[in-house]
């Protein structure tokens, strides 16, 4: 868990998460970003459903985070604090090293695109290079494989999510397949 420095009522853990909706403004606006001592950066978001530490979630100019699928194109961020509902807000980390990003037992170094689970979770999967440029993550390198070593706050129970991956983060962002148009 990182302390993010600033201005703006700092420090505060990356893992907090507050209620959020249309009646209860966040006491952070949406799209602040913030840096931790190491260099990191984080923007804080609307999260739209349950999210769990280390899940990958696209968001908009709105600052709406949702769930990443195989045809996902936009901004990429990872989960820091686990949301039980979808009326809170949080921080999700878009540059710098993130050590607890969830993954699947197969997953290795290389090109990476998005998928979903089969128990839901929004998690960055291996591409083919035979793909062409069919939605993959420009803005995330997984520096290592999949490391069946989980620690509390992560979706360890899911069956398809088998361990945790340390990705380097710059500013992420899928982008439609480009090769055909």
């Amino acid at each position: 868990m990182a302390n993010l420095t600033g201005s703006i009522g700092y420090p505060q853990p990356t893992s907090v998460v507050v209620a959020y909706s249309s009646t209860i403004p966040a006491k952070i606006s949406l799209g602040t970003r913030a840096r931790d001592a190491q260099g990191n950066e984080y923007v804080y978001v609307d999260f739209d459903a349950t999210k769990a530490v280390g899940e990958i979630v696209t968001f908009d100019t709105d600052y709406l985070a949702t769930d990443c699928g195989v045809a996902t194109i936009g901004f990429i961020g990872v989960v820091c604090g686990e949301s039980a509902t979808s009326d809170v807000a949080g921080w999700i980390q878009i540059y710098g090293i993130h050590t607890g990003v969830l993954a699947g037992s197969a997953l290795t170094t290389g090109w990476l695109k998005v998928g979903a689970t089969t128990d839901g979770y929004s998690v960055p999967i291996n591409a083919s290079a035979s793909t062409g440029d069919t939605y993959k993550i420009a803005g995330m390198y997984a520096y290592t494989s999949a490391s069946t070593a989980t620690s509390p706050g992560y979706a360890s129970t899911a069956s398809s999510i088998l361990g945790v991956v340390t990705m380097m983060l710059n500013y992420p962002i899928v982008m439609a397949d480009i090769s055909s148009s």
